[in-house]
């Protein structure tokens, strides 16, 4: 009786899937004849696919790179405060350092500064032109220190007239760079210039 029991409740089951089945598979078939009969109906398939997609697609990348699927947009930066500082520029005589001041946005990264320092002495006087007395662009510049020291390794480009290079300006944009570097980062007392990992090379060539 028990086993008869079984089938039947097994066939009642059989059938109650049956019929689930083909409740589905008209469903579908209809959606699918809506679809193709109705244009609006078929876009409106299309582009629910499409965001699916994409949004299956999104979240695949979150997962893969751990990002929060919610962090959509970017946090918005600080406001950097700027600060006035002294910058030391080698004159045209090749001798006298002057002395400007810059007023930039100091960032957090103690190498990032020493670079802009860098820049701003390369740069020259923003009121007299004194491009002259430091005839280079510094290219594949490498910055790092050790203990109270920062150390620049870089490759020098020459301008085209380097017949017109003011003698001793080679050892004035050195002690201007001391100068600013040390100043603004208390940090560093000292520099060493490195021309591809070489040091105590000069810069460009000097007047005979």
């Amino acid at each position: 009786m028990l086993v008869i029991n079984n089938l039947l409740n097994r066939n009642m089951e059989n059938t109650k899937l049956k019929e689930h089945y083909s409740t589905i598979k008209y469903k579908i078939k209809n959606f699918f004849y809506i679809i193709k009969s109705n244009v609006s109906e078929r876009n409106r398939f299309l582009m629910i696919s499409l965001a699916s997609l994409f949004l299956f697609d999104y979240l695949l990348f979150c997962y893969i790179s751990a990002r929060n699927p919610f962090n959509i947009f970017p946090s918005f930066p600080l406001l950097e405060d700027k600060k006035l500082i002294n910058v030391y520029l080698p004159d045209i005589d090749g001798k006298t350092i002057l002395k400007e001041t810059r007023e930039i946005s100091v960032p957090d990264d103690k190498k990032g500064y020493a670079k802009i320092l860098i820049d701003l002495v390369i740069k020259g006087s923003i009121f007299e032109n004194t491009s002259i007395a430091v005839p280079i662009t510094l290219f594949n510049r490498k910055i790092w220190f050790s203990q109270d020291m920062c150390i620049i390794d870089f490759v020098p480009s020459l301008t085209a007239n380097t017949k017109k290079n003011i003698a001793d300006s080679d050892a004035a944009f050195k002690e201007a760079l001391e100068k600013t570097i040390s100043e603004n980062i208390p940090s560093i007392k000292k520099i060493k210039l490195l021309e591809r990992g070489i040091p105590g090379r000069v810069m460009w060539p000097q007047p005979n």
